[in-house]
């Protein structure tokens, strides 16, 4: 099975599409926050039924 985990969200859609499987998105924030935050990656990765998968995803800030 192909891994998302670490992707960016645009490069993690761009791969499922391309191993034909349907993404379904899942946002996590923490109670903080993260202020300036430049980055959506998914942090979990779960396989559903029917070529489904679920990224939990959420926001970091990677350019300092």
């Amino acid at each position: 099975m192909v891994s998302f985990l670490g992707l960016r969200l645009s490069d993690a859609l761009n791969l499922a599409e391309e191993n034909g499987l349907k993404p379904s998105l899942v946002f996590y924030n923490s109670q903080r926050g993260v202020k300036d935050s430049d980055s959506k990656i998914v942090i979990r990765q779960r396989i559903k039924e029917n070529h489904e998968i679920e990224l939990i995803v959420s926001e970091f800030k990677t350019v300092v």
